[in-house]
């Protein structure tokens, strides 16, 4: 007789209660298992955010297919090349000369060159020591009008150094060469717009310009970002390419992540405010008395004060907006992953201190950035349940909870649920409205079933994805 493959099996390791687990690593984690949830960027949906921008990569077959598979969801084939590498590539030593004239022969084959080649190497670089240096140098040498930016797909080394996805959002930003500032402000290293928030609400009160990657046309736009006065990092691994960025054009810049701790968002919107001051200040037009007056003005206590009130009006507009919610979904039990909010042990906190029914929360490991949340949550809610999204058991634990709400693809998918918030990173929910707009996501999909097989298995949500669901 058939018996099905976990049926009424026990998790053993893929899940702890949160009182029980440790810091930062809460399980331990060998053979990896791949859920079928293909939500999240991956670096050919990243490296297209620049526009007119061509990738070409340079590996074995093997390595190929998934990316050449992802430009071709995304309809951007024409802007997709490949150099395909044999084993005679391998043995003979010549692995600078055939990444060389690959990419060489590749591009002359172009009715029209790229104004910028994002040119991605890959683990057998690393093995073989291949001197990129030389590579790099003989190719801007011969094409001395193109924009090459060293990129890589190498996840082998992502344990002891920066992922392929931290080095890619860094190449992008390498290419910027420093501009006379303007008064504008540049929010990076999202692969998500972010939406209406008080980032905005500052900037226009001082009059800047603000900007993201997601408005820009033409690859000229886009290397008019070394001409910002202010530089935004928003998403952690976009933290490390735009913190070189700044300290490479010497401008002013602030690290905003995603928050749903109140006390951390009204702190933020008063800083923001006196960082925006400054920079404004510096950036005045000293014959304009008027403008003088005002930011003179902004420096005192009452201007201050009308800060505070604005971050306080907004979080009140977010508690009524909390039992506005509750009275919708009421005790549903509501289940959290990571890959729907940078932080998903301070949402759950946000959510389980306003009586919300969080059972759940699926992740990996525990950023430094949640610690803080961690702490709390192992002393008032000691029984909030982690789950492993790649421990091995995951291919057998029951998916029998269809009347989960999900925050989140992998949260959908474990719990088998059709009601979930479809999201990832954040979503570009900011601040007080952005935690507004996840709520109003929750009564959505309380209230609206999704089809969850043919969703998550499609990659980047928010892009194009033509991929046929079986």
């Amino acid at each position: 007789m058939l018996k099905r493959i976990g049926e009424g099996f026990t998790p053993q390791f893929s899940e702890v209660k949160i009182k029980d687990s440790e810091y930062p690593k809460p399980f331990d984690i060998g053979l990896e298992f791949n859920a079928p949830v293909h939500g999240t960027w991956n670096i050919v949906h990243i490296g297209f955010m620049v526009p007119e921008a061509h990738q070409i990569y340079v590996c074995a077959d093997n390595c190929m297919r998934g990316v050449v598979m992802t430009a071709a969801e995304m309809n951007e084939l024409d802007r997709f090349h490949s150099v395909t590498l044999f084993e005679k590539d391998l043995l003979n030593g010549s692995l600078e000369n055939e990444t060389i004239e690959g990419v060489t022969d590749v591009l002359n084959k172009l009715e029209e060159k790229p104004k910028m080649v994002e040119l991605f190497t890959v683990c057998l670089h690393q093995f073989l020591s291949c001197d990129l240096d030389y590579v790099y140098q003989t190719l801007e040498k011969r094409f001395p009008d193109i924009v090459f930016a060293r990129c890589f797909m190498d996840p082998i080394m992502q344990r002891t150094s920066y992922t392929p996805e931290q080095k890619l959002r860094k190449a992008m930003l390498d290419v910027i060469k420093p501009l006379e500032p303007k008064k504008k402000i540049y929010i990076l290293g999202s692969d998500v717009k972010i939406r209406d928030c008080f980032i905005f609400h500052l900037a226009e009160r001082y009059g800047f310009e603000v900007k993201q990657i997601h408005d820009m046309k033409t690859f000229e736009e886009y290397m008019e970002i070394g001409d910002g006065a202010f530089y935004l990092a928003i998403y952690p691994t976009g933290l490390y390419g735009v913190f070189d960025l700044v300290s490479r054009l010497e401008r002013q810049f602030m690290y905003i992540p995603y928050e749903a701790d109140p006390a951390k968002i009204k702190s933020r919107i008063i800083k923001l405010n006196k960082k925006l001051i400054d920079i404004a200040t510096e950036y005045a037009d000293e014959d304009n008395p008027k403008e003088m007056r005002f930011l003179l003005s902004s420096c005192g206590p009452s201007k201050h004060k009308e800060i505070e009130e604005y971050a306080d009006n907004l979080e009140k507009e977010l508690e009524a907006k909390v039992d506005e919610v509750k009275a919708v979904i009421k005790d549903t039990e509501i289940s959290i992953d990571y890959t729907a909010y940078p932080r998903p042990l301070e949402l759950a906190k946000f959510l389980l201190d306003r009586g919300f029914n969080v059972s759940s929360v699926y992740l990996d490991g525990i950023s430094p950035e949640d610690e803080e949340a961690y702490n709390y949550l192992v002393e008032n809610f000691g029984d909030l349940t982690l789950k492993s999204t790649i421990h091995p058991e995951g291919r057998v634990v029951d998916r029998d909870n269809a009347n989960v709400l999900a925050i989140g693809q992998k949260a959908a998918w474990f719990n088998n649920t059709h009601h979930f918030v479809n999201i990832i990173e954040g979503d570009g929910c900011m601040g007080f409205k952005g935690l507004m707009n996840i709520l109003d996501m929750m009564v959505e999909a309380y209230n609206e079933e999704k089809d969850l097989d043919d969703i998550v298995p499609r990659k980047a949500v928010g892009l194009c994805s033509n991929c046929g669901i079986v």
